[in-house]
């Protein structure tokens, strides 16, 4: 049997931690990765799509190097986008994977887009999931 280890990153310990809930999970090889978003409690949330999912980015991939891998040992992202009234669906994936193909242009995998009305803070525009297979 896999022994299950959670993977909490220092500056975000204690939303996690207070939520019950860990940043992430690996058991044997895979990687559950909970959403990452361009969120940081110590400063104001970007208003725009970009940075918050340039961020988002790279806090996943700074999670997948704690838990002993790498973005391109994802296999999965789903994606979840907070449309503003001037913008498409359509937009938002493109700036979205601009973000992830500058940031880890190694990760390549299976993906999905999801539009949602909201997520935890109405200023936060992507939430980013992951799951990835550790060498």
């Amino acid at each position: 049997m896999y022994e299950k280890i959670e993977i909490q990153m220092p500056y975000s310990k204690e939303a996690f931690e207070s939520a019950g809930a860990a940043e992430a999970i690996r058991v044997g090889n895979l990687i559950y990765v909970s959403g990452q978003t361009g969120w940081r409690s110590d400063v104001a949330v970007q208003d725009e799509l970009y940075p918050q999912a340039a961020l988002a980015f790279q806090r996943l991939d700074k999670i997948l190097n704690a838990a002993g891998a790498s973005a391109r040992h994802v296999v999965h992202l789903q994606i979840f986008l907070v449309i503003r009234e001037a913008g498409t669906m359509g937009e938002a994936i493109e700036i979205a994977f601009k973000a992830k193909n500058e940031v880890v242009p190694e990760c390549r995998a299976a993906a999905t887009a999801v539009q949602v009305a909201g997520l935890f803070d109405p200023a936060i525009l992507i939430e980013v999931q992951a799951v990835a297979v550790a060498e």
